[in-house]
């Protein structure tokens, strides 16, 4: 984490550290923790409040400000990321180790650089002023930027070089305390890394002293604007003494030393004083400097720092879907969090959704990698509940994240995700039910257990409880489908189950449903209860654990029940604090949908020691590091690699698993959220439905999103269970090759539409059509999945029967093994590259040419000229997937070691990379575009007042 190294001779004994003891580890981590939030939420405020406000945007200050705020943001998270790891694995594989080295590295070097811009911009606005707004334009602050970027990459592209150059194949695939010197370990880049802090520190230092030099004397000189310039080289005076905390990085080896020495024996302390000091104290001066001190940030820094809440009261209009309390005659109530306050609050969901998610995988892990849990009835019924549990809590957490991020959102869409809500939560107290009674059969009934629970009657009960799950939501739907005109399902709502389902006697057909369910599950449990306690004091130990594990259901039980019983409450409480709704529900939410979650790996995991002993195997996952263990299947993920001689099979070890799939989920996440923001501003814009350019542009958006999610979901896959259900693998493959063969195709008719908008303009809008536009995009589809269904009917005419109820690990080659279909595949990439290249290439030209020859749009033609390069660039990398599989086996053939790393690298450099173009080539290029993009890409808190019944 260092910007300097100390000679390696004195290295040892900085990177080998002792282990402090698990109290100090926890106090200091705790601190870390805390300091980093503290930072976080500031950072996150200041970034707000420049992306809330367009005013910042066209300041070349504030610009390299914001640059400076994330740049240390993700320093920060980067260097207490490795702090923390340091501590929980102290050993991590060196790959991953590099990574997070490499980015402290790279953010650590950029936050002076960028000191020095700014110190520069201060000078111009204070020495220059006239010439300000010439010399210092956006463009060329973001020009600034990307040079600032390049000047601290090239250190470490340095680095890496000599490390691959230098290193052995196995260092790699080793585990170490994660440190630069230790992952860096040559003695050249030594004085390397000398040289480059002696020329960045020389060239920062006196661009600091010279700006502030220059400042001060036009602040005594100045008469006019005096208290301007005094400012400004007040700022650089800040800046300086930022720079100097920033430049103690260079000497923290010889710091940590002089601390040992004086010191003794206490190394880990002497280094956790100079992280807080050099790396977390310099960046709590950035928000100071351009923060709290300047006035024109301050005042709107105001709005989003400290979170207000907000009145209550009586509105005569309002935009806004309603969010009723319960009653009929109350007022309805509708307010909106304040960003901080709704950032807060969907973190902690979604925290607690990982945490809870992550305990459930391990269970059904558990449970499925396991055989002799699948005839025993008790763990059918707790696997089935925590599925039940898994999904209702999913859906609950969309929803949460949702009226948050969306506010209001498609009836329909919303009715699905209410239903799959309340379909879940009736299921959980009904399967609590059929959980004591097979409890009370086992323990009251034992000779007969094994007749009266077999595993095809669980399965007969299991059903039973879905049917009887299922009767309230779907009669809610009938209701609303007979009762509702056809207008409100095109209509959007503030997703809740009351602004669906509005009918007023649903309320009463609930309330019935309820007590139905209510009594059932309660004199069961209770029944249940007595009996196998009464069986308790005449018996055994196993009769008392029965009766301990029911009344835990009982616990359970009631916690679930509160949902029949929260709406009273709830407006009893908003009554009584009208100006607290939104908090109100969201401790409702937590109470009543999040916390009863927790008991159902307590009542079957932890408690029973069968399914203990196996849980351990999978919920804490542990690496190996020994290379001659590599054939080990215990604690480490898999994946196979086809060649001629043998298959190989080697697994990544935890951590490596472990960032691999934290990146493809970021990626995906990242993705998913411009594909979204993408799809939204289409749809809610008719004016893009007539035009077939952005037609096909959504179409290859929404088939790239598609692509991604199934590409990312094999990904996952592949490391989670390594081995699944042939006919599931087949259902992903298909989808991920069909949407793979499809991105191109849509290319090249994207390609056809410009040409044809250029060089044939007054004919364009009879020859692009939307209905030829849609029949294209029907073409494509049936061209995409040609090759998808001939490879399906060849291995349907020669694989065995058995062979579709076997698993295998789900990559295309494992699952069509023919040679035919290796040739037909041939055949068909050789066939659409050719198409899709020629069409490229020629609408490239043709437009070309057409803007030279254009007099009087030439920038159209320019600007589709460039477009269709920008789809010859993205073609190229799709077009990649064509001889992936032969530079794949060439690779592999060289570094035979690397399979894994080989194949990531694939994955992301071909199926993940040329994703990121689309959003480029129409989303940020098309003016048209961008204009309605911006409404949707950064959601913007709604002042929303409340309304009455009455208003509505």
């Amino acid at each position: 984490m260092n910007s300097t190294v100390i000679p390696p001779e004195t290295a040892s004994v900085l990177n080998n550290p002792t282990r402090d003891s698990f109290n100090t580890a926890l106090a200091k981590n705790i601190i870390v923790v805390f300091v980093w939030l503290c930072l976080s939420y500031i950072n996150a405020t200041v970034v707000i409040t420049f992306f809330k406000n367009p005013i910042f945007s066209e300041e070349p200050r504030y610009i390299l400000f914001i640059h400076m705020v994330i740049n240390d943001a993700v320093q920060l998270t980067v260097t207490v990321t490795l702090y923390i790891v340091s501590y929980v694995f102290f050993k991590i594989n060196v790959s991953f180790c590099s990574v997070l080295i490499l980015l402290a590295l790279f953010a650590t070097m950029n936050t002076p650089l960028n000191l020095a811009a700014m110190a520069i911009e201060r000078y111009v606005a204070i020495c220059n002023p006239l010439r300000h707004s010439q010399i210092c334009t956006v463009r060329r602050t973001c020009i600034l930027i990307a040079v600032i970027w390049a000047a601290g990459l090239a250190p470490l592209l340095f680095d890496w070089v000599v490390f691959f150059a230098t290193e052995s194949l196995s260092f790699f695939h080793s585990s170490i305390f994660c440190y630069r010197e230790n992952v860096f370990r040559s003695p050249l880049l030594y004085y390397k890394r000398q040289a480059f802090d002696i020329l960045y520190f020389s060239f920062v230092s006196l661009t600091i002293i010279y700006t502030y030099l220059r400042i001060m004397f036009a602040a005594r000189a100045a008469t006019t604007d005096r208290s301007s310039a005094a400012k400004a080289r007040n700022t650089i005076l800040l800046h300086g003494v930022q720079l100097l905390m920033c430049m103690l990085t260079y000497v923290t080896p010889q710091i940590e030393l002089a601390l040992l020495y004086v010191f003794q024996g206490r190394i880990s302390d002497s280094r956790y004083v100079t992280y807080l000091v050099v790396y977390i104290l310099p960046r709590f001066l950035s928000p100071i400097i351009y923060g709290l001190r300047d006035k024109k940030f301050r005042k709107y820094l105001k709005r989003y720092f400290v979170c207000k809440p907000q009145k209550v009261q009586p509105a005569l209009t309002g935009n806004s879907a309603p969010i009723r309390t319960g009653s009929v005659n109350a007022a309805t109530i509708q307010v909106r969090d304040t960003f901080s306050t709704a950032l807060a609050k969907n973190i902690i969901t979604v925290f607690v959704w990982l945490c809870l998610s992550y305990i459930n995988g391990a269970l059904v892990l558990t449970f499925f990698k396991n055989q002799v849990f699948y005839e025993d009835p008790r763990y059918i019924l707790f696997i089935h509940m925590v599925i039940n549990d898994a999904v209702q809590l999913t859906v609950a957490m969309t929803l949460f994240v949702v009226s948050y991020v969306f506010f209001r959102i498609n009836v329909a869409f919303c009715s699905f995700f209410i239903l799959i809500a309340i379909f879940t939560t009736m299921n959980t107290p009904l399967s609590l039910a059929g959980m004591a009674i097979e409890r009370y059969v086992a323990i009251c009934n034992p000779l007969r257990h094994s007749q009266i629970c077999t595993v095809r009657r669980t399965h007969i009960l299991i059903a039973v409880i879905w049917v009887a799950g299922a009767v309230p939501a779907i009669t809610d739907l009938f209701i609303t489908l007979a009762t509702e005109p056809a207008g409100f399902f095109h209509s959007s709502v503030f997703c809740l189950r009351d602004t669906v389902f509005t009918a007023p006697f649903l309320s009463y057909k609930r309330h019935a449903f309820d007590g139905i369910y209510f009594s059932f599950v309660c004199l069961t449990v209770i029944y249940t209860y007595l009996k196998i306690m009464f069986v308790a004091k005449a018996a055994n130990n196993d009769a008392a654990k029965a009766r301990n594990t029911i009344l835990l259901h009982g616990v359970q039980l009631l916690m679930c029940l509160l949902s029949y019983g929260i709406q009273p409450l709830q407006s009893a409480l908003v009554f009584i604090f009208p100006s607290h709704y939104v908090n109100i529900i969201y401790i409702i939410y937590l109470l009543v949908y999040i916390l009863p979650r927790f008991l159902s790996p307590i009542v079957y995991g932890v408690r029973d020691q069968k399914f203990r002993k196996y849980l351990k195997r999978y919920f804490v996952c542990k690496g190996q590091t020994n290379p001659m263990e590599m054939n080990s299947t215990e604690g480490m993920f898999d994946t196979t690699f086809r060649g001629d001689a043998a298959t190989i099979q080697v697994r990544d070890i935890f951590s490596t698993a472990l960032a691999k799939n934290i990146i493809v989920v970021f990626v995906w996440l990242c993705l998913s959220y411009i594909n979204g923001a993408l799809v939204l501003t289409f749809f809610r814009n008719q004016v893009f439905y007539e035009d077939p350019r952005y037609i096909l542009f959504i179409h290859m958006v929404i088939n790239d999103a598609v692509q991604l999610t199934v590409a990312m979901m094999l990904f996952v896959v592949s490391y989670v269970f390594f081995r699944i259900s042939v006919f599931v693998c087949f259902s992903l493959i298909f989808v991920a090759y069909f949407a793979t063969m499809n991105t191109p195709l849509s290319l090249a008719g994207m390609a056809i539409e410009r040409y044809v908008a250029i060089c044939n303009p007054l004919r364009h809008s009879q020859i692009c059509t939307v209905r030829r536009t849609h029949i294209l995009i029907a073409v494509i589809w049936v061209a995409g999945a040609v090759p998808a269904i001939t490879d399906l009917f060849i291995t349907l005419a020669i694989e065995p029967v058995d062979f579709f109820h076997s698993s295998i690990f789900c990559i295309h080659s494992n699952m069509f093994r023919s040679p035919a279909v290796y040739y037909k595949g041939q055949a068909f990439d050789i066939l659409y590259f050719s198409f899709v290249s020629l069409t490229i290439i020629y609408t490239y030209l043709r437009i070309m040419f057409a803007a030279r020859a254009a007099t009087t749009d030439r920038s159209s033609a320019v600007k589709a000229r460039n477009t269709i390069l920008l789809h010859g660039v993205q073609l190229l990398m799709c077009m990649l997937t064509y001889v992936t599989p032969v530079l794949e086996v060439a690779l592999v053939g060289a570094f035979p070691k690397h399979v894994l790393e080989i194949r990531y690298a694939y994955y992301l450099v071909i199926y993940i990379l040329p994703r990121f173009l689309s959003p480029v080539v129409y989303g940020v290029r098309d003016d048209k575009l961008r204009k309605y993009l911006k409404g949707y890409f950064v959601c913007k808190l709604q002042r929303v007042r409340p309304i009455t019944l009455l208003e509505r």
